[in-house]
């Protein structure tokens, strides 16, 4: 493991997105959220160029920055299960140790009702409850 601060400040923030994202969702689920964010990170733009800058984007991951996202406010418990994947979750996808469940998508979404952003996106992916696409070429 890398010993790094800056390193670390990534896992628990990307382990913090992927917890309030996805904490009742299989692993493989959690881990193609995590590879959402470091996507993002790799392609840089708008999103910004690091974890914390994909993290901070206004209303991108919102359990993260909008205020009126319950989850703004989700902390994991000290023995929580969800927790644990989801740290595994961030390590491996900024480690790439594990293969990506949805290869090159930078965005998700749930439920039966498509983002206005979804029309233009090439899907990618279902993973558990979440569908993924490229919104980039």
């Amino acid at each position: 493991m890398n010993p790094d601060s800056a390193y670390w400040s990534n896992v628990i923030l990307l382990a913090l997105c992927v917890y309030r994202e996805a904490r009742g969702e299989i692993y493989t689920a959690k881990l193609a959220v995590a590879y959402t964010v470091v996507t993002r990170a790799a392609h840089g733009g708008w999103w910004g160029d690091s974890i914390m800058a994909v993290l901070r984007c206004p209303d991108q991951y919102t359990s993260m920055t909008h205020e009126g996202d319950p989850n703004l406010v989700v902390l994991p418990g000290p023995t929580d299960p969800f927790w644990d994947d989801s740290t595994q979750a961030a390590i491996a996808a900024l480690s790439k140790s594990v293969s990506n469940p949805a290869p090159l998508a930078d965005s998700y979404f749930s439920g039966d009702v498509a983002p206005y952003w979804a029309a233009s996106a090439t899907w990618i992916a279902d993973v558990g409850a979440f569908k993924f696409f490229r919104t980039v070429g």
